[in-house]
């Protein structure tokens, strides 16, 4: 359990900047263009946009665009057949590597940073976290459900925990998993429960009743649950008016990014409340795109976050260490 913290040792350096990106002569004019997916990589920003016509609602085309830390487009790239078909693909970075998985098929794709194109691999696996003991991997099966399994990269065996794992801490020693309205605490992933490699792979596919299935929370701990969240989200998609961004660690710190009705604050969870610390702009949307989860853990003191504004003004929050910068992206058609 989280113990007392001192609410007042850490400020954070907050820094904004605004990139104008002009798609004028790549999309039309009488369009809509949204960001869907982002990664940021040797200073540069990797981004796949949709496109769509005022007039036609079938008309609908992505870009995959690289752009400066200016605003400059440098390279306009042909998305790949499969990733033009769906909405349903993550795009993320992994041992130094821009991948694409998408969630229907399993296709998948490393990006050539020489030859600046799309290779389609072999299947990647689902891995959201790695430390030198163990792989944390995430599936999420809609009404089905969802697990987190810690793979013990000595023993081979595995241990799950069906939670919403895709925020992974390393912090005292434990481990924590973050999501919209809680946090869990897992001291030793190995007093987890035990599962055969594909035991809700058989289940998901026998399609039991979803109350039947059995639950695996033992070997962990809730130190956060959001009952603001809880009571407002009522079942929809939409985010309620306080919802959990992101944790991260910094200074032997554990920090948290939230949203309320009118700001987004830095704060850390101390007797099980969620305290603010230090408030860093007027309450920004996140997001992210459908199935797109495992790139949020960069490592353990930095995240990369998405943001939009209105129809044209997007953003990225970069944490690192004590320092957040804040990259606004307008974009012009």
């Amino acid at each position: 359990m989280l113990g007392q913290l001192n609410l007042t040792a850490q400020t954070f350096e907050i820094s904004v900047d605004t990139m104008y990106v002009d798609i004028n002569e790549i999309a039309g004019t009488t369009s809509t263009i949204d960001l869907t997916h982002a990664v940021k990589f040797n200073d540069k920003y990797y981004c796949f946009f949709k496109e769509q016509g005022f007039y036609s609602f079938n008309y609908d085309t992505k870009y995959f665009l690289i752009i400066s830390n200016k605003g400059d487009i440098l390279n306009n790239i042909e998305v790949p057949e499969e990733i033009k078909s769906t909405v349903y693909f993550d795009f993320f970075i992994r041992n130094g590597r821009l991948l694409i998985k998408t969630y229907i098929n399993h296709d998948c794709f490393n990006f050539d940073l020489n030859k600046l194109k799309w290779n389609k691999i072999k299947e990647l696996d689902d891995q959201v976290y790695e430390d030198n003991n163990f792989k944390v991997t995430y599936l999420d099966f809609g009404e089905w459900g969802q697990t987190t399994k810690f793979l013990d990269k000595q023993t081979k065996k595995k241990y799950t925990l069906d939670v919403y794992g895709t925020i992974v801490n390393y912090y005292n020693d434990k481990y924590y998993l973050t999501n919209y309205y809680g946090i869990i605490e897992v001291a030793d992933p190995l007093k987890l429960k035990q599962v055969k490699t594909n035991l809700f792979r058989r289940i998901f596919r026998k399609r039991v009743d979803i109350n039947e299935r059995p639950i695996y929370t033992i070997g962990s701990e809730v130190i956060f649950k959001d009952t603001i969240y809880l009571s407002n989200s009522n079942y929809s998609r939409e985010m309620p008016e306080r919802y959990i961004i992101t944790s991260f660690v910094t200074n032997n710190q554990f920090y948290q990014l939230f949203s309320d009705t009118n700001s987004t604050n830095v704060a850390q969870i101390v007797n099980g409340q969620l305290i603010p610390i230090q408030r860093i702009e007027k309450r920004l949307e996140t997001f992210d795109w459908n199935y797109s989860y495992r790139g949020k853990n960069i490592d353990n003191s930095s995240r990369f976050i998405k943001f939009k504004e209105n129809n044209d003004l997007f953003g990225f929050i970069e944490i690192n260490n004590l320092k957040m910068y804040q990259a606004l992206l307008r974009v012009s058609v």
